[in-house]
């Protein structure tokens, strides 16, 4: 049955490369690993911590700076994180077959690939943190020393986990202790004890890094990141109505879950996603009152739940993440992992006692296959994650720099040509450039460097680091990086998260300090006025339309109301390419050699000639004139 784990898992991981390009999370972390694999240390960065990125340096000196390596190493830490979690729920209840489920659930539906650490970490702990819930008391020591261990290896990868986890192992050390037919104080010497004994061991396998980390000159930086985490996050919950450099301001805007009207909604779109996310909640909270209730009615049931407690906190660890700071479908696959964990148990549970149950806990199992089935069903087809989704259209292959090399649909291909184009043609390799708020594969896949450490921005950024708008400002007149670009993109779905409204006084710097500055698929690009820039290259109109216009009449009259005219080219328009009519630059649409723009009325407005120009500022390419007559 494991086997059966890892080769489906292999199969779904031979598609990986099919999906497209995470110019985001994952191409950040390679940019990271580059820099760690070229004599920088993890003081030059602002990311999670630093074994995590060790791991992608290590790799990347095997194999070379190469994102199809990455892709293949990040697959193969799912298959892994899926059979340690097999065998969690197997430790849990005595059964391999739930613990199948819960694999097969992980290889179907994975995590975004930059989420492996995620799961990673949930699985490293998984294992013996159940183990020591089976365990008697006297002798659970080599579990807590495992447990304790897989907390220390968390620590170094992903911080905020770790202190997650070294609360759920206080809870559940503390509900032995309670639970123990022992005087106060032999149950006082057993919490701390084992707590302290946990402790040692993750500080023991903590101390490799430790002298890394004061040997290469990191020691501090790694300590206070480490420290700083806790602070971090009640500095973003407690941020509302919160004064930053930039003076008062609302709390950061953060994702928000689907309503819970959308259950009963299929017109929201939201409508699987909201029922499995609130029917999970409810089987928390039926989970949490059933424990609650068992202990307070038998110490000796409780005793026994104690596998069904550790399954159940595991869940809960799950959930803060979610709720508080993604509560989006590819954040939501990491909660469902965990509590998929707790629905096995259940379901292994009273399958073992199906004579003895009733029907309300008969149709609580029929609900939790219920769960597995459409959280499966829906994660293979739906958005970023579901291999049908993202396997449609995707007919091109795009190889780009450091083994960026991926399927895309022609329409990506041709926004992807854009951008390497913008970024190639006036820029050098090497060079340090700007993408805010998030996008680092644009530098991956061009062979440049970004210039801020912190790779992802939002309006939430001024809270954990004050000062960053003026800092990133000073920095960038010092760099004065040759591309800086800003996406139209709204992080957190909200205005207030968009780049340019939280951070305007940045981008209006832009404004006045870059000469060269154009619009293109999805954001703003600023050039400087370096060598780097591409010498100027011509295009020509072969034909056009209309070629003459009566004053104050509408032409191709569009939904809208105004206007629209057509150039035909000698070569294919690209995205960042402007029509522009009598030096007004025109909304324009581009698709192979033709190009379309809205025309305003008052440009129509009297009988003049009208000079019509292609023009492409980031790429530096420009038509010859043409003429549109406007006639009485």
């Amino acid at each position: 049955m494991l086997a059966a784990v890892a080769v489906l898992g292999a199969v779904n991981a031979s598609y990986s490369y099919r999906l497209g390009f995470d110019w985001g999370d994952l191409s950040s972390y390679a940019l990271i690993a580059r820099d760690l694999l070229e004599g920088g240390t993890p003081a030059d960065y602002v990311g999670y911590g630093p074994l995590w990125h060790f791991w992608g340096a290590w790799l990347f000196q095997v194999a070379g700076v190469d994102f199809s390596a990455l892709l293949v190493a990040f697959n193969l830490l799912i298959i892994a994180s899926a059979l340690l979690l097999v065998m969690a729920v197997r430790s849990a209840t005595g059964s391999i077959w739930p613990g199948l489920l819960v694999g097969l659930a992980v290889i179907f539906v994975p995590p975004l690939l930059a989420s492996t650490m995620r799961l990673l970490c949930l699985a490293l702990f998984a294992w013996p943190f159940v183990a020591l819930a089976g365990r008697a008391p006297a002798d659970d020591r080599p579990a807590v020393l495992a447990t304790g261990s897989a907390i220390g290896a968390v620590m170094m990868m992903r911080p905020d986990f770790a202190y997650l986890f070294a609360a759920l192992l206080a809870v559940l050390l503390v509900w032995r202790a309670v639970l123990a037919e022992v005087s106060l104080a032999k149950r006082i010497s057993y919490a701390v004890g084992r707590g302290l004994l946990a402790g040692g061991a993750a500080l023991v396998l903590m101390l490799p890094l430790a002298f890394d980390a004061v040997r290469r000159g990191y020691g501090w930086h790694l300590l206070s990141e480490t420290l700083d985490y806790p602070k971090r996050l009640l500095l973003v919950l407690a941020s509302t109505g919160a004064a930053t450099a930039e003076g008062p301001k609302p709390a950061p805007s953060l994702l928000r879950m689907p309503p819970l009207g959308a259950v009963l909604d299929p017109a929201s779109g939201q409508q699987v996603f909201a029922l499995l996310v609130y029917s999970s909640f409810v089987g928390l909270v039926v989970v949490a009152a059933l424990l609650g209730w068992r202990a307070l009615r038998d110490r000796g049931a409780a005793r026994c739940d104690q596998a069904l407690l550790a399954l159940f906190l595991l869940a809960a660890s799950q959930l803060p993440i979610f709720v508080l700071f993604r509560p989006s479908w590819g954040h939501f696959i990491g909660f469902m992992h965990g509590y998929l964990l707790l629905a096995a148990g259940l379901l292994a549970w009273g399958a073992q006692r199906w004579v003895a149950v009733g029907l309300a806990a008969r149709l609580g199992m029929a609900l939790l296959l219920a769960q597995f089935v459409l959280f499966t069903g829906y994660g293979l087809i739906h958005g970023n994650t579901g291999l049908v989704t993202r396997l449609a259209g995707r007919d091109q292959v795009v190889e780009l720099r450091n083994g960026v090399r991926f399927h895309a649909t022609p329409a990506e291909k041709r926004f992807y040509e854009n951008i390497v184009s913008i970024i190639e043609q006036n820029s050098r390799p090497g060079d340090r450039i700007v993408c805010v708020p998030y996008c680092p594969g644009f530098a991956l896949m061009t062979d440049r460097r970004l210039l801020f450490p912190r790779h992802y921005v939002d309006d939430s950024t001024p809270f954990v680091d004050p000062g960053w708008l003026d800092k990133a400002i000073a920095l960038t007149d010092e760099a004065r990086p040759p591309v800086v670009i800003v996406l139209d993109w709204a992080p957190n779905d909200t205005d207030a998260s968009r780049f340019d409204v939280w951070a305007r006084r940045y981008v209006d710097h832009l404004a006045r300090s870059y000469p060269i500055s154009g619009r293109f698929d999805i954001g703003t690009a600023w050039l400087s006025d370096g060598a780097g820039r591409a010498p100027l290259r011509r295009v020509e109109i072969v034909d056009w339309g209309p070629k003459t216009a009566r004053a104050g009449e509408a032409f191709n009259r569009q939904p809208n109301g105004q206007s629209a005219l057509w150039l035909r080219l000698d070569s294919d328009a690209i995205g960042s390419a402007t029509i522009r009519l009598d030096g007004r630059e025109l909304t324009t649409f581009t698709q192979g050699v033709t190009a379309t723009a809205l025309v305003p009325p008052e440009l129509l407005s009297e009988p003049r000639p009208l000079s019509l120009q292609l023009v492409d500022r980031l790429r530096n390419i420009e038509s010859q004139i043409v003429t549109l007559d406007i006639t009485p």
